[in-house]
């Protein structure tokens, strides 16, 4: 046989082993891709990330000021007092912040595919000191005060419990500020 045959023959074997080798590179992009919907199902079922904020006290305070002015009525001069009401919040850290938890993961999976899923026990426990508000003191009346816990994906929680003083208070989901 001559050379030349055996090079075509060789060529069009190439080009024929090509084939299925290329519908295989398919099949594994196309689980790869398949992988990937399934981790995006699997988080979108459960809780996204979780990113912790506080617990932080929200302090709703009013700041009030005097302000004297002298007025001209009629040819007689006079001293008026004027009260000026400013609303604000401030945030208190709290002083000593204790934190212990506990760590596990579970498997979840949808055919051949299976993702990580974490699962996290939290017990915070702080101890807040009235700290000054960010403005001079005098005629300063604060209102009422929050415990504030920011979450990054309230779905991820199960149950949240408050004890302030030895007693357990109620919680209640929201943004006030």
């Amino acid at each position: 046989m001559r050379i030349g045959w055996k090079l075509a023959l060789v060529g069009l074997l190439l080009l024929l082993l090509l084939v299925p080798l290329l519908m295989l590179g398919g099949l594994v992009s196309e689980r790869q891709e398949r992988g990937r919907e399934v981790a995006a199902e699997i988080a979108r079922a459960t809780a996204g990330e979780q990113a912790l904020v506080g617990p932080l006290l929200l302090v709703e305070a009013e700041h009030r000021t005097q302000h004297r002015r002298v007025v001209n009525r009629d040819g007689h001069m006079s001293q008026e007092t004027e009260e000026t009401v400013q609303p604000f919040h401030y945030l208190v850290a709290p002083e000593r912040l204790d934190v212990q938890g506990s760590l596990r993961t579970e498997r979840r999976g949808r055919s051949l595919f299976s993702v990580p899923v974490f699962h996290a026990s939290q017990a915070l426990r702080g101890h807040f000191r009235h700290a000054p508000p960010p403005v001079d003191a005098g005629g300063l009346r604060p209102r009422r005060a929050w415990l504030v816990l920011g979450l990054g994906d309230n779905r991820g929680v199960r149950r949240i419990s408050v004890a302030v003083g030895g007693r357990t208070v109620p919680v209640e989901p929201g943004a006030r500020v």
